[in-house]
């Protein structure tokens, strides 16, 4: 019987070192099934914070795009404002230099109608009343000429000045979306 007992004592150690060993062994394993849960965890909130970020970024490069089109478009209406700026100068130079014209012409007129005995404008010679009366119809249609394109010119500044304000209405416009790009 001592034998047995002897062995059946053994036998009771080998089974509570087994059992010791079993539940550290389930202790270890449930302590790294925590920690890699937790670094699953993290690892799923890195992922969505990367795909978030890849969200924005996308964003980001969407507005980026949208705001270099309005730079372009912004540069493209300097162009285009520098050029009625341009036209309207010199279509002002030109409504002058047709009135001064224009006025040169009327009082040669003057002076031809103010006379029946007219003498020439340029040479100071007498007329003949047939020469008079055509160069009086000349004149006229020179004026009339004058002033025709003097209208037409009044007309294109008036146009140009409607398409100036438009054009410096969509860049103050552009100008202010722009602003906002840096705060983006």
């Amino acid at each position: 019987w001592n034998a047995r007992l002897l062995r059946h004592t053994q036998l009771q150690e080998q089974v509570n070192r087994a059992r010791l060993a079993v539940g550290q062994a389930r202790l270890a394993l449930e302590s790294e099934q925590k920690r890699l849960s937790d670094r699953h965890a993290e690892l799923g909130r890195k992922v969505a914070a990367g795909q978030e970020q890849a969200i924005n970024l996308a964003q980001a490069r969407t507005a980026l795009a949208h705001f270099n089109e309005l730079e372009a478009r912004r540069d493209g209406l300097a162009a285009e404002l520098r050029e009625v700026v341009e036209r309207s100068a010199a279509l002002k130079v030109e409504s002058d230099r047709l009135k001064v014209e224009g006025q040169a012409v009327r009082e040669k007129m003057e002076l031809m109608q103010g006379s029946e005995a007219a003498a020439c404008p340029l040479c100071g010679q007498p007329l003949a009343p047939d020469h008079r009366d055509r160069m009086l119809t000349d004149l006229e249609a020179e004026r009339t000429q004058l002033l025709d394109q003097y209208r037409v010119d009044r007309d294109m500044m008036t146009a140009l000045a409607g398409r100036r304000a438009e054009l410096e209405a969509e860049d103050a416009d552009l100008a202010r979306q722009l602003r906002t790009r840096d705060a983006r």
